[in-house]
């Protein structure tokens, strides 16, 4: 039977350090994206899965790359009459981040994750490797809302995501400012698009936990960019009436895709919500008419372009019952 964490809940560092070691126990099992075959998460630890080459979707904002450890100098080392480069050896951790970067869909990540798990078990202390948890598990609740997977799977991914998140703020106590930041914006990320897949009752408990801390963290720049993109996305649609507010929501899409004319997953994101609530049909044909264009330009990230392109398809068919 699978082990489920009571998100609401705050978890004791205890919970955090034996989840590590009983992560096969509690793990969902996901389904397999191309057979629908259940998955079990022993099926993809490191030890038994066999990796392969590693996006992000309209929340989770672009990868985060937690500050990494300075690097010893490259070794030259003469034999014969040949110089030869002697690299110092990648970190688990960096070569788990190497192959998050590579990711190209489903598989990559869900291969991310257990990879990302095992460097937390083997530097249980760092917070580096649960922020990145943290992020994986949001893109992959994200990837599984995309693929129209059940909506219990991607509830547990943002579940599990959120986990990792207090994981890692608890971690980095004493850590470099960016990275409790960027613990906090992990965790309200995951706490919102677990309440939203949860249900009412768990969006409203939460609404003004998660819009007060991304109102926050759109202060600093370690996180003001994913911060003002979720904070917008809440603005627009929130759970309840009268936490909406459009004109600051508007001001906030706009400036990130001014900043970023490529930021595909703001123009997604000012089109489904936005555009949507206020029932501004100009915006809404112009931000979609945007993605498919850039979508077919070989710059970007295959993966953005892939659910942005998915994403936009999708709302031109409901277009029809979105406008009144």
């Amino acid at each position: 039977m699978t082990r489920f964490f009571d998100p609401r809940q705050k978890v004791s560092q205890d919970a955090f350090t034996s989840s590590a070691s009983q992560f096969g126990r509690w793990a969902p099992i996901y389904p397999h994206p191309d057979s629908g075959m259940p998955m079990p998460h022993t099926q993809w630890k490191p030890c038994t899965l066999a990796l392969i080459s590693c996006g992000s979707l309209a929340a989770c904002g672009g990868a985060t790359q937690a500050p990494k450890p300075a690097r010893a100098p490259t070794a030259l080392a003469a034999k014969g009459d040949q110089t030869h480069d002697l690299q110092v050896p990648q970190t688990p951790l960096e070569k788990a981040q190497q192959n998050w970067a590579k990711r190209a869909g489903v598989n990559d990540v869900v291969a991310s994750i257990a990879e990302f798990h095992a460097v937390a078990e083997a530097i249980p202390d760092d917070p580096r490797p649960w922020l990145q948890l943290a992020e994986a598990q949001a893109l992959l609740g994200h990837l599984y809302g995309a693929e129209k997977t059940s909506e219990g799977t991607a509830t547990t991914a943002f579940e599990q995501g959120l986990i990792a998140a207090r994981a890692a703020q608890k971690l980095s106590e004493n850590a470099p400012e960016d990275l409790q930041l960027l613990a906090a914006y992990w965790e309200a990320e995951n706490l919102d698009q677990w309440a939203r897949h949860a249900g009412f009752v768990e969006r409203v408990d939460h609404e003004v936990e998660v819009t007060n801390s991304l109102k926050t963290l759109q202060t600093h720049s370690a996180t003001s960019r994913q911060a003002r993109r979720s904070l917008a996305r809440m603005l627009s649609k929130p759970a309840t009436i009268e936490h909406q507010n459009l004109p600051e929501a508007k001001a906030l899409f706009e400036a990130l895709i001014t900043e970023d004319p490529w930021d595909l997953s703001s123009r997604t994101a000012f089109a489904a919500t936005y555009a949507v609530a206020a029932q501004d049909r100009a915006i809404f044909e112009d931000q979609l008419r945007e993605i498919v264009e850039r979508t077919s330009n070989p710059q970007g990230n295959a993966l953005d372009k892939r659910l942005a392109a998915r994403a936009a398809s999708q709302l031109l068919r409901d277009a029809p019952s979105l406008f009144e």
